[in-house]
C-alpha cells in the first residue's frame, strides 16, 4: 500500500514538471551496476532510454539494503525521494511511472461526470387467466314438446326434468308425456294414442360464449298406449299396451334471459324398444314407433 500510494503522487509530482520536457523519457541510472544493468533491461523493454548523451534525464540512484532494493530519484525542487521495493522489476515499473507522462496524464485529466443509463424497468409479469368456477347447484326445467316418428305419426306432449351441476357432469331425470295429434294413412279420428317415459342420464354442459351448449344422454323406460272404437262392439274399444327400454340422445342450447333463468331449446332422438305386449283382442291396430325425434321449447332454472 505504501508503494501505491508513493507511486501516485510520484506520478502527479513527474508528470506536471516533465510534461512538455523533450528528455521526459530518458533516465540516468547509477548505483549497483548489477541491478542497475537488470533494471535497464526492463526499461528498453518499456521504451524507456537510459541513453544520457542527448538529454541528461531523470537522475535515479539505486542501492540494495539488505533483501530490498532503494531507487533514490530528485522531485522538483531538488529534494530527494526514495522507493524501497523488492526486486528490479518492480523497481523499472516505478521509474517508468515517474517519467512516462502518458500513463499519469489520462488518470489525472478531467473527466466529464457521466450520466448512468436509466434502468430498464423489469417486465412484469403477464397475470394468468382466474380458472373458470366449478359449476354446482340444482337445475330444473321443463318444455313443451313436438316430435315425429318413423310411423309418420306427430306428437304433442310436455316434459319436464332436473339435473344437479357436479363439475364438468350434470346426473339428470326427467319425464315425459306425449299424444299422437296426426297419423299416417292407416290412422283415422277413432284411434287414440298416448306415451310416457321415464329416463335417467347425465349431461355436460359446455360455454359457447354467453350462450350454454348441453349435449347428454338418457335411458330408462316407456310405455305407448293405442286405443281404437271397436267396430263390433259399440261403446267398446280395443287397446294395447306396449313398454319397454328407452334410449336417447339430446342436445339443449340455453339462451340466458337473466343469472339464473334460460330459454331452453332441446333436441333429442329416442330409440324405443317392445317388450311386453298386451293386447285386449287381435283387432288390427297400428304398429308402434321405433324412431322418434322431438324439439322442444321451454325453461330452466339454476345457476350457469
Amino acid at each position: 500500500m505504501t508503494i501505491r500510494a508513493a507511486l501516485v503522487a510520484s506520478m502527479f509530482l513527474i508528470g506536471v514538471a516533465h510534461a512538455d520536457a523533450p528528455c521526459s523519457w530518458t533516465v540516468a541510472l547509477d548505483g549497483d551496476e548489477a541491478v542497475a544493468a537488470e533494471i535497464r533491461d526492463h526499461l528498453k523493454v518499456r521504451g524507456i532510454s537510459t541513453d544520457t548523451s542527448m538529454c541528461s534525464g531523470l537522475r535515479t540512484h539505486v542501492e540494495r539494503r539488505g533483501e530490498v532494493l532503494v531507487v533514490t530519484f530528485a522531485a522538483p525542487g531538488g529534494a530527494l525521494l526514495e522507493r524501497v521495493v523488492s526486486d528490479s522489476l518492480t523497481a523499472a515499473v516505478v521509474i517508468e511511472s515517474l517519467v512516462r507522462v502518458d500513463v499519469s496524464s489520462p488518470l489525472l485529466a478531467r473527466r466529464a461526470p457521466t450520466t448512468p443509463p436509466a434502468p430498464t424497468p423489469a417486465a412484469q409479469p403477464v397475470p394468468l387467466p382466474p380458472p373458470p368456477p366449478e359449476r354446482r347447484g340444482l337445475h330444473v326445467f321443463g318444455s313443451f314438446d313436438t316430435a315425429l316418428a318413423d310411423d309418420r305419426t306427430s306428437w304433442l306432449g310436455v316434459q319436464v326434468g332436473a339435473c344437479v351441476m357436479l363439475g364438468a357432469i350434470c346426473p339428470s331425470a326427467r319425464f315425459r308425456f306425449d299424444v299422437v295429434m296426426a297419423g299416417g294413412r292407416a290412422w283415422d279420428d277413432s284411434i287414440f294414442r298416448n306415451s310416457s317415459e321415464l329416463l335417467v342420464g347425465f349431461d355436460v354442459p359446455l360455454s359457447a360464449r354467453t350462450w350454454l351448449v348441453v349435449p347428454g344422454v338418457a335411458m330408462g323406460m316407456g310405455g305407448v298406449r293405442t286405443e281404437r272404437a271397436d267396430p263390433d262392439n259399440p261403446g267398446g274399444v280395443v287397446k294395447r299396451e306396449t313398454t319397454g327400454m328407452r334410449g336417447q340422445l339430446h342436445a339443449t342450447v340455453l339462451v340466458p334471459l337473466s343469472t339464473k333463468l334460460a330459454v331452453d331449446l332441446s333436441l333429442a332422438g329416442v330409440l324405443l324398444q317392445e317388450t311386453e305386449i298386451d293386447e285386449g283382442r287381435m283387432t288390427p291396430l297400428p304398429r308402434d314407433p321405433w324412431v322418434v325425434f322431438r324439439f322442444g321449447v321451454g325453461l330452466r332454472y339454476g345457476d350457469r
